[in-house]
């Protein structure tokens, strides 16, 4: 956790997505993530990786409207982590199938998150889950409270 103790919480792109398109019936899941990141209670962590896949999404796959204040205010109420030279190569050499899932994982790892929220846990059995665990909006509300 961070220093205050606050549960720093990694969103693989799905939930991202969830949230800023406001997709049912998944939105409904996961939306207590991102009122408890604007309340201060946690930490909502995304990469930049998921913000281009987002942007994409809003504004040329469901043309949503309000694309840019649902982007802003997700943006406003998270942290966007940066991946590096060294930490695509690593997804690349994962053993992962799906590299995508392999870098949203270090990218998770590499900012020191205490857990990776998704909706396709199936896709990250081969993880440690010491290291990190992996778990769906559901398990993280149940972990939470």
């Amino acid at each position: 956790m961070s220093p205050r103790n606050m549960a720093e919480v990694f969103l693989d792109t799905n939930v991202a997505v969830d949230l800023v398109t406001m997709r049912q019936p998944f939105y409904n899941e996961a939306v207590f993530i991102e009122r408890l990141a604007q309340a201060g209670s946690i930490n909502m962590i995304v990469s930049e990786g998921s913000i281009v896949t987002m942007i994409y999404i809003a504004f040329h796959k469901y043309k949503l409207p309000n694309a840019e204040d649902r982007l802003v205010s997700f943006l406003e109420s998270c942290r966007v982590t940066s991946s590096t030279y060294s930490l695509i190569l690593a997804a690349l050499r994962s053993t992962f199938r799906d590299k995508e899932d392999a870098y949203q994982y270090q990218t998770a790892l590499k900012c020191h998150a205490d857990y990776f929220v998704t909706r396709d846990k199936k896709d990250f059995k081969s993880v440690i889950p010491y290291h990190l665990p992996v778990i769906t909006p559901p398990q993280l509300e149940y972990m939470l409270f």
